[in-house]
C-alpha cells in the first residue's frame, strides 16, 4: 500500500468542493473511522484534507501519520505545507488495492503535532482497466 498524492482543489469539480468546507478532528491522539466492505474485494482509499483552521497556520502547525488496517501508509502529513497554506488547495491522498480485514477497512490519523482531521473518504472498489467493478 503506497500512497499516492492525486491532487488539489483546482483539480476537483466545483461540485465536490463542499468536502472541503468542514473537517472532522478531535483532541485525542487518533481520530479512527472503521467501515464496513463486501467480502472478498479489494478497494482504492481516497483521503480527502483541506486546512481550514487558521490556528494551523504554518507549516508544522498540524502533523499526523496515516494508518490503514493498523498498517503506516503516511508518516508525518503536514497538509499546511502540502497545499501551500491554510485555506488554499485540499490535498488527495490515495492508497491503492487495500485489502480489508475482516470485511472492514480501518482508517486513523494519528497525532504528530496539532489535532488529527480528515475531511472525507471515499471508498472505491479496485478493478483496473475496467468501466464497471464487480464485487
Amino acid at each position: 500500500m503506497t500512497p499516492s498524492w492525486v491532487g488539489k482543489y483546482s483539480n476537483i469539480s466545483d461540485n465536490q468542493g463542499y468536502v472541503y468546507d468542514s473537517h472532522s478532528w478531535t483532541n485525542a491522539k487518533d481520530l479512527v473511522y472503521t467501515f464496513t466492505t463486501p467480502p472478498n474485494g479489494r478497494f482504492d482509499v481516497s483521503l480527502m484534507f483541506a486546512e481550514i483552521w487558521e490556528g494551523a497556520s504554518r507549516k508544522g502547525g498540524r502533523v499526523m501519520n496515516i494508518a490503514i488496517n493498523k498498517k503506516t501508509v503516511l508518516r508525518d502529513l503536514d497538509v499546511w505545507d502540502r497545499a501551500g497554506g491554510a485555506m488554499h488547495a485540499p490535498v488527495i491522498v490515495r492508497i491503492p488495492r487495500v485489502v480489508p480485514i475482516n470485511d472492514e477497512i480501518e482508517v486513523r490519523m494519528s497525532r504528530v503535532k496539532g489535532n488529527p482531521f480528515i475531511s472525507g473518504v471515499q471508498i472505491a472498489p479496485y478493478c483496473p482497466g475496467k468501466s464497471v467493478c464487480k464485487l
